[in-house]
């Protein structure tokens, strides 16, 4: 919701999870309980696993943690002690309450209530984002989790046809399902894509965020299937989250990251790092900073290399196989 971004963008993850998330976690814990047992695989993801945590204790499990980004790891790894006291004296009263409700008694220690398994997901590959010393131990890389192109079949009608109409591909322009980012985002790129004259596909469900003044052609759709509509585009300039970055990366289409707040800055400094994209923070983001990278961007044989040779790593990696054959043997240990 547009309150849930607006807390979000102004206090921080904190606050949104006292306002918003764990107002959810007596429901979300009802809707386990109904379907657990002794023998259930629970796997959850950092952030916003307080139920399942809770659930794991009722139920005597070991959770399996899928991290989503690796930003995740190092700094949960070095902040240990801050989040402990950052949960207990922040979110512990509300965390309590529901732990009360179901019967748990109060927490002593919360360094060992907030710790995680021994054996632990990365959804992405290892190249992206090597292990090092600061990660927590036992956080394993399985690729990006996308959609293989044998899973995919025709392009939507609308989109083919403003595709077909175009001299040159369209970028591509998503910031995401949330609020987060609003007109400042959009209107750095769509002002980009305008002063280069560049078709543009937007993907948004909130169309009041964007600019008046939209590229001459220009559609604007409330979602679409990324991993069939990227292979035909020149750019992809999106938020920074993992999966969008992932589905770029698996089409070979260079990407431009406006990135603001939690693991996006870091997904867009992996992105420039290996050389199949580029990154501007959205704080000091402007028109002339996006037009300059787009130039730089559509006009590289260098990194259109680059992107392809990305592309056909992630695609002889099923990302999916190697969480589903990590988490069955988590299982049966």
């Amino acid at each position: 919701s547009s309150a849930a971004s607006d807390v979000y963008k102004r206090q921080g993850i904190t606050r949104f999870l006292l306002e918003y998330s764990l107002p959810r976690a007596p429901a979300v814990l009802d809707r386990l309980n109904a379907v657990l047992d002794g023998d259930s695989l629970l796997m959850t993801c950092p952030t916003f696993d307080t139920a399942a945590r809770i659930a794991a204790e009722i139920h005597g499990l070991n959770p399996l943690w899928l991290f989503i980004a690796p930003v995740q790891v190092s700094e949960w790894s070095q902040r240990r002690a801050v989040r402990s006291a950052m949960v207990s004296r922040v979110l512990g009263t509300a965390i309590e309450a529901v732990r009360a409700d179901a019967g748990l008694a109060p927490i002593e220690d919360w360094g060992d209530w907030l710790r995680y398994s021994s054996r632990s997901i990365g959804q992405w590959p290892d190249w992206f984002a090597p292990p090092d010393a600061d990660w927590l131990p036992g956080v394993e890389p399985v690729g990006f989790l996308i959609d293989h192109p044998a899973e995919r079949t025709v392009l939507p009608n609308q989109v083919a046809a403003f595709v077909e109409g175009q001299t040159h591909a369209p970028l591509l322009v998503t910031g995401g399902t949330g609020r987060y980012l609003g007109e400042d985002f959009y209107a750095c790129a769509l002002g980009a894509a305008r002063q280069l004259d560049l078709p543009a596909i937007v993907v948004t469900r909130d169309q009041d965020c964007l600019p008046d003044r939209l590229p001459e052609q220009c559609l604007v759709v409330d979602h679409l299937p990324f991993g069939l509509v990227m292979p035909h585009c020149s750019t992809v300039i999106h938020h920074g989250g993992l999966g969008t970055t992932g589905a770029a990366a698996a089409a070979g289409v260079p990407q431009l990251i406006l990135a603001f707040g939690a693991d996006r800055p870091d997904n867009g400094n992996r992105i420039a790092a290996c050389g199949i994209g580029d990154s501007i923070q959205l704080p000091q983001c402007s028109v002339e900073a996006v037009t300059d990278a787009l130039q730089r961007l559509t006009t590289s044989p260098a990194l259109k290399a680059r992107c392809q040779k990305a592309s056909a790593r992630i695609l002889a990696q099923d990302g999916a196989a190697g969480a589903a054959g990590l988490a069955e043997a988590f299982h049966a240990d």
